[in-house]
């Protein structure tokens, strides 16, 4: 058994560590892992909730804009549909390595990011929410060669923004009482990129590049690397389970030096798609009401930037 399987045969023998109703993960279809003679550069993490209408078509528009070879680690986050059948089906078809991994119950999204990056075999690594239908082929390069030419902690194909974009009045008021934010002017002479992006405040990037040097950068598709997680770590399962863990994690990176980054992504995401937008009902509501209560990472973060001293 190689180091991947081993991984992966640990990951599904696990019962417990996030949340009290989890007990282990299902493998669906084939384990890639046994084959030691795959190589790849990307892993491609898809978080999936009851995408049985929209999976197919959005892992095709995302095998057809590929041009590195990668593998596919989608984690069906219990789904009570065919998510995972329909993904099994439709990534048999093609050739690339993948794995399919199924949870009864809900973890949320932050918890299955670092389930892929546990077993992922990439040197880059790209998270893709799977209400995203990719248009442009060669996304994966535009992400690289942003990442690597201008060192980012991670980009963003969706966009980016200033720290002054999570706080509340308050907190913008007392970090201005106390100056504590003077790493940056905030927002007045901001602009905005990306398709969710709200203030970039980095006058020195050149706008008509490719790239944008931002503070901190939205999910979906957003990409790192092992390099960077190795200093970094993982995202924050501990304090996060939905929103907000890309920011702790470039939060980390900016305190070691890094900026995170934005090229544009061309894709087409519709609102009714978006999991976090799917009401919750049943256990599905009870674990979410658990997790909010028991994981404060959201305002812990926001206090730390607001109270830093730059």
């Amino acid at each position: 058994m190689n180091d991947k399987s081993k991984k992966l045969f640990n990951l599904m023998s696990l019962r417990s560590g996030y949340n009290p109703w989890f007990s282990g993960f299902e493998l669906i279809g084939k384990n890639w892992s046994e084959q030691d003679d795959i190589d790849v550069e990307l892993s491609i993490i898809i978080p999936v909730f009851n995408k049985a209408k929209i999976i197919e078509e959005q892992l095709r528009c995302l095998l057809s804009c590929l041009t590195k070879r990668a593998e596919i680690i989608l984690i069906d986050d219990g789904s009570i549909d065919n998510s995972s059948k329909l993904a099994l089906n439709l990534l048999s078809t093609f050739d690339c390595p993948f794995t399919i991994l199924r949870t009864e119950f809900p973890i949320y999204e932050t918890a299955c990011d670092c389930v892929g990056l546990e077993i992922s075999s990439g040197h880059y690594i790209c998270e893709l929410q799977s209400d995203i239908f990719l248009n442009d082929i060669g996304f994966d390069l535009k992400l690289i060669d942003s990442l690597e030419v201008n060192e980012f902690c991670s980009v963003s194909g969706r966009g980016g923004h200033s720290w002054s974009y999570m706080f509340s009045f308050w907190q913008k008021l007392i970090a201005f009482l106390l100056g504590n934010l003077k790493f940056k002017d905030i927002s007045s002479s901001g602009f905005s990129v990306g398709r969710l992006g709200m203030k970039v405040f980095d006058n020195k990037v050149i706008l008509d590049c490719s790239s944008y040097s931002v503070d901190t950068n939205n999910r979906g598709p957003w990409m790192t690397s092992k390099q960077v997680i190795s200093e970094i770590g993982f995202l924050n399962e501990k304090e996060f389970f939905l929103g907000n863990d890309d920011h702790d994690f470039n939060w980390r990176g900016f305190k070691k030096g890094y900026k995170a980054g934005y090229v544009n992504v061309n894709f087409n995401s519709y609102f009714e798609d978006g999991s976090t937008r799917q009401k919750r009902e049943g256990v599905n509501l009870d674990i979410y009401n658990w997790l909010e209560k028991n994981k404060k990472g959201t305002q812990k973060l926001c206090w730390r930037i607001c109270s830093y001293i730059g």
